[in-house]
């Protein structure tokens, strides 16, 4: 049996929600020419809070926001297909936020991949892989501001 794609209406008009047999894609914001694609880090997912502040910011300077999931987390978490970024990106333009003590990604790779990609990278001094703290989320904010234009 096939599965059609659906659409569902949440939050009034801020969020619609793709939905296919495969995966759960969210569009935040009105539809526009300016559209950011939010990717979330190792143990997050499409609604972790960082996505839902970025979102916020990046809708009030007119932008869509897309997040879904990757392989391995939030509704495919029991995906048989590898999600680690040497496997994911080929060619991107990214903006890259790391925390000093990340406990998950050594500094040596995202470095590397930092030089490799020609990133932008912002460090936070006492940062950790998942941004959740009141400070740290504060500091996500400052760099979304200073990020997004």
């Amino acid at each position: 049996m096939e599965v059609k794609p659906s659409i569902t209406q949440e939050d009034s008009n801020t969020k619609r929600v793709f939905k296919n047999r495969t995966y759960t894609c969210n569009f935040m914001g009105d539809i526009s020419e300016k559209v950011f694609i939010a990717i979330h880090g190792n143990m997050s997912n499409k609604e972790d809070d960082t996505i839902v502040i970025f979102a916020e910011q990046a809708i009030k300077l007119g932008y869509q926001v897309i997040s879904f999931d990757l392989p391995e987390h939030g509704e495919r978490d029991k995906e048989d297909i590898p999600c680690k970024i040497q496997v994911c990106v080929k060619k991107l333009a990214l903006v890259m936020l790391y925390g000093s003590k990340d406990n998950l990604c050594e500094a040596e790779f995202v470095f590397e991949f930092v030089e490799r990609f020609k990133c932008n990278i912002v460090v936070m001094d006492e940062g950790e892989h998942y941004f959740h703290t009141q400070e740290q989320l504060k500091f996500f904010e400052q760099w979304l501001s200073n990020s997004i234009y």
